[in-house]
């Protein structure tokens, strides 16, 4: 979620996370070094941005926050199976929510949305031998480089598709090592939505609603990006091989 731009009030982010730290607990503070250009216009707005980032739960769920931006992430630990939002990050969202909803209230309270992005991030590992990307993704690539005689040493491809919001796809294959002829296949689906109605981070109901569309969005493409084969590497319940 990132907010309007703005003056920056020092004390929200330490506020934050100290409000936050009463409602989740176990916090662990994350390395991270943000670099931020201030106009020399004192009373010039600032574009939001994050300069802490913190994990709790043996670093199953991560936060990053700041200036008017707050993020919430779940990395999915062990077996490959999908994971229900409502068990996993939802709860997440909601504390950090409810935490900010005290943060900026009072005279803060006007700190309005202005962008909510929600998407997945999935890493695959596959044999390099004859690997054929369109096996996994119903997506084609070729070339023709005669110099390319070990192959494609990686690969990027970014597209968008538009549904009731903005999708964008990344799909990343590079060499898992240089010693290694497995690939690895990072994909990234993300729904972004410019916020045009009146919502400040105080409006948690609006803000769950509107992830909760984007979350439909973001998943339907992934499943529609997918081949049934990496539905089964996933285990999806509905694939077609485990339904017939």
């Amino acid at each position: 979620m990132q907010g309007a731009p703005g003056e920056i009030q020092d004390s929200d982010a330490g506020a934050l996370e100290n409000i936050a730290s009463k409602k989740i607990g176990g916090f662990k503070k994350q390395p991270s070094l943000v670099f931020v250009e201030r106009s020399k216009e004192q009373d010039e707005p600032v574009p939001a941005f994050w300069h802490k980032q913190l994990s709790w739960n043996n670093d199953t769920y991560r936060s990053r926050f700041g200036h008017r931006y707050l993020s919430v992430h779940f990395v999915k630990q062990g077996e490959n199976k999908y994971e229900k939002f409502e068990e996993s990050l939802e709860p997440q969202i909601t504390n950090w929510l409810d935490a900010y909803k005290e943060t900026v209230s009072g005279q803060r309270e006007h700190y309005p949305i202005e962008k909510i992005i929600f998407g997945y991030i999935n890493l695959f590992r596959f044999s390099g031998d004859d690997f054929d990307l369109s096996q996994y993704f119903k997506v084609n690539f070729g070339t023709d480089v005669s110099y390319a005689e070990k192959g494609i040493g990686g690969l990027e491809i970014t597209f968008s598709v538009s549904q009731p919001t903005h999708v964008m796809i990344n799909i990343r294959v590079t060499p898992e090592s240089p010693v290694s002829d497995d690939v690895v296949v990072t994909t990234r689906v993300e729904a972004h939505k410019v916020i045009e109605d009146e919502c400040s981070f105080e409006n948690d109901e609006k803000i769950m609603e509107i992830i909760g569309d984007m979350k439909e969005s973001a998943k339907s493409v992934f499943f529609d990006l997918a081949t049934d084969e990496t539905h089964q590497i996933m285990g999806a319940r509905y694939a077609q091989s485990t339904t017939q």
